[in-house]
């Protein structure tokens, strides 16, 4: 990625400078003593799927130990000029403030493996995730990851959320990303996931949801074998395509609303109007589907025929898209067919599991049926 240091009116001297003077300071909290064995903590997620939430939430910082957090997202307004910049073309000076916040993030990093000190690491995309890992592993950290599965649709509407906080604050830290943005980063966790467990390349491995429910947690043990079967990436995978409860669904409806009439937002110019709007209204729609999804592990009043059938061609389609984005993997040959062979099995499971449901109801449906009808007439209703 190109750096052009005019745009702001810095140099590179300029960026040393602001890293050790403005960045390390509130971040490194020096006093504070270094862990007996210090860990990396990544913490895995598209862009709005809760990562800082998570921390704060979690109190992941209340510990008598050194810990430092690396995020790129809120680095911008450590350079001059960012906000005057921001105000007159938003997409503009986020284009140019990537590679200088870039440069900062991989500084951090490097500084808190070199203080020994407790590292969370906030990774919206996993290109840096087996790098980062191998420097952990030769510095003699222990190594976690934990994947949010927050789905893409709220994902990208608390992004829109923050983007509105950040005008109305003039604090810019963070960035707006498009659909295929959030696929990608999404389906790459797939992937990243499935090479991890794989490769056995973590001590400790979880799945969880942004209210901080762990949905399945792993860890090596003396020999370097899993202690659990290997289900991340399954659960995952269902886990970000789960119907959505009532609650939910009404919850991320009135917010996408409130994000259509946002004042702030269509003020900023930063979007064209009728294109944000649009994007708005097609989310909506996609969350009333969401609400009304057939439900895969549990029975329930959305296990409608049309549902389970709607279900099953968009999980098809969903890992379809996964595979377009899967160069996350490495790229060893076995390692690509093992997790081939996963991937069909998992598809194979699920597609059986859904028809079997779908089938029962089909069965119930017609042992209801008036007997002095015809049979044939719902025939239609068979897959």
């Amino acid at each position: 990625m190109s750096i052009d240091l005019d745009y702001f009116g810095m140099n590179y001297t300029d960026i040393r400078t602001i890293f050790d003077n403005s960045i390390v300071p509130p971040k490194d909290p020096s006093h504070m003593s270094r862990p007996k064995k210090p860990t990396l903590t990544i913490l895995g997620g598209q862009p709005g799927s809760g990562k800082s939430t998570f921390i704060h939430s979690q109190d992941l910082l209340n510990s008598d130990e050194r810990t430092i957090i690396v995020n790129q997202d809120d680095m911008p307004h450590f350079i001059p000029n960012f906000t005057e910049k921001f105000q007159n073309n938003p997409t503009r000076a986020m284009l140019h403030a990537e590679p200088i916040t870039q440069i900062w993030q991989y500084s951090l990093f490097d500084h808190a493996m070199a203080q020994k000190a407790n590292v969370i690491y906030e990774m919206r995309d996993p290109y840096h995730l087996p790098a980062a890992l191998t420097v952990a592993k030769i510095a003699g950290f222990d190594t976690k990851l934990s994947i949010l599965s927050t789905n893409q649709i709220e994902s990208q509407i608390a992004s829109y959320e923050k983007f509105e906080r950040i005008l109305q604050s003039n604090v810019c830290t963070t960035n707006i990303y498009n659909e295929n943005d959030y696929q990608r980063h999404a389906y790459s966790w797939h992937n990243a996931i499935l090479g991890v467990e794989v490769e056995k390349a973590v001590d400790h491995l979880s799945v969880i949801r942004r209210d901080g429910a762990i949905l399945y947690e792993n860890a090596l043990n003396q020999d370097n074998n899993w202690q659990k079967d290997l289900a991340g990436y399954e659960v995952l995978v269902l886990e970000q395509h789960r119907s959505l409860s009532p609650y939910e669904s009404r919850d991320l409806n009135q917010r996408a609303n409130n994000l259509i009439n946002s004042e702030v937002i269509i003020e900023s110019h930063y979007f064209d109007k009728p294109t944000f709007i649009s994007s708005m209204r097609n989310h909506i729609a996609h969350i009333d589907s969401e609400a009304s999804q057939f439900e895969l592990l549990k029975d329930s009043p959305h296990n409608t025929l049309t549902a389970g059938k709607e279900w099953l061609e968009n999980f098809r389609q969903t890992i379809d898209r996964q595979s377009g984005f899967s160069n996350q993997i490495v790229e060893n040959a076995y390692i690509h067919n093992h997790v081939g062979d996963r991937v069909e099995r998992f598809i194979d499971r699920v597609e059986n599991h859904v028809s079997t449901r779908i089938n029962e109801q089909i069965q119930q449906r017609n042992a209801q049926l008036p007997k002095q009808m015809d049979h044939d007439q719902y025939k239609g209703l068979s897959l």
